[in-house]
Parts: structure tokens; sequence; C-alpha cells
């Protein structure tokens, strides 16, 4: 690293990845990535499409999970409705038989 730019948005970068300040790294990176070389750049724009599409599919797997859930849930419920009608049948069946 040869030019002092460069040397100061890595420590930069560095003082806010310590800090654990992921939102201001962001940020920073956003707002500097032209600045860095370019293999740096295609590296910062890679790992922000990771961490996008690594976002995307967790979202797609819990929707899917509350979309099964609520699926046994539904099924669930008509099971105990048919068992209940059922039940409401024989009830009414015994009382027309004087049971």
């Amino acid at each position: 690293m040869n030019n002092p730019n460069i040397e100061e948005l890595y420590k930069k970068l560095t003082e806010l990845a310590k800090a654990g300040d992921e939102k201001s790294a962001r940020a920073f990176l956003t707002e500097h990535l032209k600045e860095f070389p370019a293999e740096v750049q295609e590296k910062i724009v890679f790992a922000f499409f990771q961490d996008a599409l690594d976002k995307k599919v967790g979202i797609d797997e819990k929707i899917s999970i509350i979309q099964k859930v609520g699926l046994d849930s539904i099924n669930e419920i008509e099971a105990a409705e048919k068992v209940m009608i059922n039940e409401d049948k024989i009830s009414n069946v015994r009382a027309s038989l004087g049971l």
C-alpha cells in the first residue's frame, strides 16, 4: 500500500471493524468504494452480494417454516373439527334413540 489515502481507508475500516460497528463499516465501504483498488472493489461488491443473498435465503427459509407450521395448524384444526362433528352426530343419534 503505497498510496497514503489507501492506508487511511484501511485504517478507518479496521477501526470500524474492531469496534464491531457493521452498519458504519458498510456505509464507509459504500461511500469510499471507488477509492479502493479495483481488485478490492470487486471483493467488497462480492461480499455485499453474498451477504444479501445469505439474508434473502434466510428470510425465504423462515417464510417456508412459517408456512409449514401454518399448514400443519390448519390440518390439526380441520382434524379436530371432524372429530367434533362426528361426536355431535353420535350424540344426535344417541338422543334420537333415547340413549
